[in-house]
């Protein structure tokens, strides 16, 4: 077992602001504690996620800085039955980290444990970025990433982030082990053969079964990554698009909505050397973009809607295309420079066609104009319970809108085309369906219930989101 480098962490004061907390209405000041809680001091603050969809005013906010600390922070919530929730970035658009009682942040478990060949143990609130850079420096990387760079790791993993690629999958397909502290204050470590089914139903759960306190994730040796984007047309790129997901080990599209326009990445490992051809060494590749042209656009786009087609067509031709070979982790993930809601849902592979041909139509067909593009991915079968791409080859579509534009509208149009053809919602995403029709589309969903029922019975861990989506019952 090798010691990592130091770990720069990033501690916060309990209630000193990080960049999503609005100004706060205390009635107590100073540091916060779990014994606060029993001594019945209560403070008020507003939390809002990145993407401005989803609020919160919690009882108390806590930075528990150790495992003994979120044990004791959850035995002093359950004392005067306060519902727990943890909040990492606050990157998911659904509201799952929304609650009324005790919110911890993660900020005060941050950076690497222990690190070996195969394996690296995190602790959750590490960003995919420190995680990426710190195992580059050891000669490491992780198999799949999330897309953004600013996401914690516990957050990516529990609302299953992911790249995309045939063999790619998700964030939450590498978990080898998770740290939780349950309901009952209780620390337990789950694995595959160490209650197997804990460790399936929470690994892509939402938070729903307990708080995670550390991730030990399934590492690769460090490698170069080559990137290329073109522009492309509409019928062309999904005409030729399993070609190109079996030529390559990730690619990934755009398309610009009411244009026929098209942009492609493509993604493999590369001997090198270090290049950038076509753009400047600052290109942010991958799942994003440049989001400096798509935020003009959208700003603009929501002021003008007849201009959305033309554009949109001029931020597609703004994509410089290009090449780079780079280290991993600067290729992927992304930092984006514009701030989306988003809904994602993942089909059977085979639907890309169907699925997006139909889309598209409901798109022209209605009455949003759409600035941001529908991106395109892939990923293998998964096997966690709540992973959209639990045993099935999957292609997702994500759909973006600008965060100070309605989206309601063009969200449930989406849904109703997407709902008819076997998918099924990413659950950290801004979906609407609820326990009974994801019990359909989730094969082991009844065994989700039960695992929830057996180690959170009374809903330490729950909000209303998780009522919807998991069902009350117990």
């Amino acid at each position: 077992m090798r010691s990592p480098a130091a770990h720069p962490r990033h501690v916060i004061a309990d209630w000193a602001a990080p960049s999503q907390w609005r100004a706060a209405n205390n009635t107590a000041e100073g540091t916060a504690s779990a014994l606060d809680l029993r001594q019945g001091v209560v403070a008020v603050a507003r939390w809002h996620n990145w993407a401005g969809n989803a609020e919160s005013r919690p009882t108390r906010i806590l930075t528990p800085r150790s495992v003994d600390e979120v044990v004791s922070a959850v035995q002093a919530a359950a004392a005067r039955e306060l519902p727990v929730r943890m909040v990492g970035a606050g990157h998911s658009c659904s509201p799952a980290a929304v609650t009324s009682g005790v919110m911890l942040t993660s900020d005060g478990m941050v950076g690497v444990e222990q690190v070996s060949d195969t394996e690296v143990r995190v602790l959750p609130g590490t960003t995919v970025d420190q995680l990426c850079r710190e195992l580059d420096s050891l000669g490491l990387a992780l198999p799949a990433v999330g897309d953004i760079r600013a996401e914690t790791v516990a957050g990516a993993a529990l609302t299953a982030q992911h790249g995309s690629g045939r063999q790619t999958p998700s964030l939450t397909a590498g978990i080898q082990a998770l740290e939780l502290v349950l309901a009952d204050g209780d620390v337990v470590t789950v694995a595959a053969a160490q209650d197997g089914d804990l460790f399936q139903a929470a690994k892509a759960g939402l938070g729903g079964f307990g708080v995670v306190t550390s991730l030990t994730l399934a590492t690769v040796p460090t490698y170069l990554l080559h990137a290329r984007t073109f522009p492309d047309r509409f019928e062309n790129t999904v005409s030729t698009f399993d070609d190109w997901d079996s030529d390559h080990d990730m690619v990934e599209f755009d398309w610009y909505p009411h244009t026929d326009r098209t942009v492609v990445r493509q993604f493999d490992r590369s001997a090198g050397p270090v290049a950038h051809v076509g753009r400047s060494r600052r290109w942010p590749s991958g799942p994003i973009r440049s989001f400096a042209t798509a935020g003009g656009v959208a700003r603009l786009g929501r002021s003008l809607p007849p201009a959305v087609p033309g554009l949109n067509r001029l931020s597609a031709a703004a994509q410089p295309p290009g090449d780079t070979t780079d280290r991993w982790w600067r290729v992927l993930p992304t930092a984006p420079k514009v701030r989306f809601v988003e809904l994602e849902y993942a089909l059977p592979r085979p639907m890309l066609r169907p699925a997006l041909t139909m889309v598209r139509r409901a798109i022209e067909d209605g009455p949003e104009r759409v600035t941001l593009p529908v991106l395109v991915r892939t990923g293998p079968a998964e096997d966690a319970w709540l992973a959209p791409a639990e045993g099935r080859a999957t292609v997702y579509i994500c759909l973006r809108v600008f965060h100070r534009s309605p989206y309601q509208r063009y969200f449930d149009t989406a849904e109703a085309v997407l709902t008819e053809l076997e998918a099924r919602p990413r659950l950290g995403t801004a979906q609407s369906l609820g326990a009974e029709r994801l019990a359909s589309r989730y094969p082991r969903f009844a065994d989700v219930q039960r695992v929830r029922n057996r180690v959170d019975p009374d809903r330490r861990f729950g909000n209303d989101y998780l009522a919807r989506v998991l069902g009350d019952g117990a």
